[in-house]
């Protein structure tokens, strides 16, 4: 089979480029991964970050409800708060007494990291608004895509 021409493959784009569909996600693929690698240089991932943020939020919130929010299953979830025990970020506290249930918060070393990582957070933010959002603050306003309003399918 011959190779397709760069007409062919012009066409091939220009059809999922006209897609929303395809256009959230490939805009989504890189901001996360831009997200990453901001967050990488400082020993930590996005998902680190969301948990960080909403322990930081509800201090003794348990780590399933921490899940549920920021949308991590139940295994994921203990992987994710272990490693944030041992980096030091984050304290588990057993309310009952038999290490069923934890009641996390952020360590005072979970203070500061949360801090440097919200730069970055921000940092990263400000890269992709400046992209998306018209010059006066108007434009893009993706959270239309899942609001209160937004018909459940």
């Amino acid at each position: 089979m011959d190779e397709p021409t760069e007409d062919a493959i012009f066409e091939a784009q220009a059809a999922l480029s006209s897609l929303l569909g395809y256009q959230l996600r490939r805009a989504t693929a890189v901001m996360l991964g831009d997200l990453a690698e901001r967050l990488g240089g400082l020993g930590a991932t996005p998902a680190h970050y969301s948990a960080m943020t909403v322990i930081r939020a509800a201090p003794g919130i348990n780590q399933s409800a921490v899940g549920r929010l920021i949308g991590i299953q139940r295994a994921n979830m203990v992987a994710l708060v272990a490693d944030l025990a041992t980096k030091g970020w984050v304290r588990r506290q057993s309310p009952d007494g038999r290490g069923r249930s934890y009641a996390l918060s952020l360590t005072a070393e979970g203070e500061a990291a949360i801090h440097r990582l919200r730069e970055a957070v921000n940092a990263n933010e400000a890269l992709f608004k400046a992209r998306l959002v018209d010059p006066d603050g108007t434009g893009l306003e993706l959270g239309r895509l899942w609001g209160d309003d937004f018909p459940d399918r």
